[in-house]
């Protein structure tokens, strides 16, 4: 019992701090940025993108396009260049990196 009333005490003083509260709002923004990014990369280019970000100590480090396959009659620097714009459009701030990626299935 005092073990559940120590987890829930914490979990009450957690929910008040401006840190928790921020890193949360900041993952929600990132969540709905990035699927911005992918609908637009989508109307763009014609293939649909799975847009992942990575935050490290409050700069965005990365963001990571991967596509099902590799988009047919786009070049991959046209691919760069829509993904910069909507990357600028979009997100709160300029990503450090970007990772654009093809998976394709082996056979």
């Amino acid at each position: 019992m005092a073990r559940y009333a120590l987890v829930v005490l914490t979990l009450g003083i957690l929910s008040a701090c401006d840190a928790v509260t921020g890193a949360y709002d900041t993952m929600k923004e990132s969540i709905v940025q990035a699927q911005a990014v992918s609908d637009d990369i989508e109307k763009a280019v014609g293939a649909r993108a799975a847009v992942s970000v990575n935050w490290k100590n409050g700069e965005l480090a990365q963001v990571s396009l991967s596509f099902e396959g590799v988009p047919k009659d786009v070049r991959v620097s046209e691919i760069a260049e829509h993904a910069r714009a909507s990357l600028l459009k979009r997100m709160a701030k300029e990503p450090k990196q970007l990772l654009i990626a093809f998976s394709i299935e082996a056979k």
